[in-house]
């Protein structure tokens, strides 16, 4: 009797906590289907509205592949190599089969595949370089704002009303707005899988851990197809969730995951020769950054800097701090994907730091650590959400502002001038100098561009 007794009390006991943590899990309404809609056409809108494009070098080759696989089916750039003659050796690379390729993954381009095959069908010929690089930014952009839509749902089910303040962040506050949505560079799609797989951990209600396990793993593996180093999260949150004794959702990872990730090893393997770096596959400079000069580098640096772009990751340290102190404010099922995430973010960056070219070349901002903002903005919420005094809300937005405000001065004024004078005479210490860095110089810029319109 007595042992049945207790058996109810642990039953009680445990359904009581399943209802908390779905209480916590589902904290505040989802949001409404207009709002959702909004925020993408009005990222899409804020992401076209400087009229221009990055036109890098970086940003040649997917807009062309993905036309080649429209046309021709197949990833070779060979009937291409006319056009693009200056590229090839650089950023295309000649394979072992005599196919000339992208030196880049190619997941981006296959996302935009339905972008160039409606343009197939105004146009016979191939467009002109500026026109490809042109709908090549649509493609990004258009991925951005899908990502900032689906982290705003997120948000929306985590934070309440602070969802457009956090939301304003990541896709305004950081490279998504002044990297990923202007070229079709890896970042815009890959970002993109990062935060449908953030919402798969986070959100969805999913009865089978499983099928949860297979639509994340899915779309990191998507986001490896398209940016490699997305294996880094999608390996530490396997890892973490086998430590908590989440089998099945780690194994369901694994599974979603296999596809995407055995196309790009076999893909590198038949194009480039090299199944595991793909076209980095012939260069041999590999992790030779001291740790210490690539971590300050791509934190506290004046011209790379993280907190430089984004001050408002300072508050994202303070959440960072109360998660770490075990808040109550969200779930244990989302604090152990969180903790996953973190540990995910931390390795990416040591990563990065280590990497021969950490500055990531002609970029504004720290274009790397592009694909980890949605878990640094996660943080960022937690820290806001644990603010109590009115003063250091206001400071927390003013910082969020002045974020905002470092990527359209990038996006808007950053010509290339900076990159220009400081890679002709390249030294690892002109990221450090503050009296000529990256952000006053397209300030200065920004201000001469409002002058002459009321000169």
């Amino acid at each position: 009797m007595r042992k049945n007794e207790n058996q109810q009390v642990l039953n009680c006991a445990e359904a009581t906590g399943n209802n908390i943590e779905n209480h916590l899990s589902t904290m505040f309404p989802f949001p409404k289907f207009y709002q959702i809609v909004a925020v993408f056409f009005f990222c899409l809108c804020i992401y076209h509205s400087n009229l221009d494009d990055i036109n890098q070098f970086d940003t040649v080759p997917a807009p062309y592949v993905a036309w080649s696989l429209v046309h021709e089916h197949n990833f070779d750039l060979n009937e291409h190599v006319p056009l693009l003659q200056k590229y090839c050796g650089s950023v295309i690379v000649s394979g072992p089969r005599g196919h000339w390729v992208s030196k880049f993954p190619v997941g981006s381009a296959i996302m935009a595949i339905p972008h160039y095959a409606v343009c197939s069908l105004f146009v016979d010929n191939i467009p002109k370089k500026t026109r490809m690089l042109r709908l090549g930014k649509l493609v990004a952009a258009t991925y951005c704002a899908l990502a900032t839509a689906i982290f705003f749902i997120i948000t929306s089910l985590l934070f309440g009303k602070s969802s457009f303040l956090i939301t304003g962040l990541f896709g305004f506050g950081t490279t998504v707005y002044s990297t990923g949505s202007q070229a079709l560079w890896a970042h815009g799609p890959a970002v993109f899988w990062v935060c449908s797989a953030l919402y798969f951990l986070l959100i969805s209600r999913n009865s089978s851990l499983c099928r949860q396990g297979v639509f994340a793993g899915l779309s990191l593996g998507m986001g490896v197809l398209c940016r490699p180093t997305v294996a880094i999260l999608l390996a530490t949150f396997v890892v973490c969730f086998i430590f908590y004794k989440k089998t099945k959702l780690a194994l369901g990872m694994v599974l979603g995951s296999i596809l995407p990730v055995g196309f790009l090893l076999v893909y590198n393997f038949y194009y480039t020769g090299y199944i595991f770096s793909g076209g980095y596959g012939a260069e041999d400079h590999g992790w030779s950054t001291p740790l210490y000069i690539g971590l300050a580098g791509l934190t506290i640096s004046p011209s790379r800097g993280l907190f430089f772009y984004t001050p408002a990751v300072a508050i994202a340290v303070y959440g960072i701090a109360k998660f770490i102190s075990h808040s109550k404010a969200i779930s244990q099922s989302q604090r152990h994907v969180l903790f996953a995430g973190l540990l995910g973010t931390i390795f990416t960056i040591v990563f990065y730091a280590k990497w021969h070219h950490w500055m990531a070349g002609w970029s504004y901002g720290p274009r790397f650590l592009t694909e980890i903002m949605p878990i640094v903005c996660l943080f960022f919420g937690i820290g806001y959400k644990h603010l109590t005094s009115k003063w250091t809300r206001i400071l927390a937005i003013l910082l969020v502002c002045l974020s905002i405000a470092v990527h359209f001065v990038g996006v808007f004024a950053d010509d290339g001038a900076w990159n220009s004078r400081h890679f002709k005479t390249f030294h690892t210490l002109n990221f450090f100098q503050f009296q000529d860095n990256q952000i006053l110089s397209s300030f200065i810029e920004v201000v001469r561009w409002l002058l002459g319109l009321f000169a």
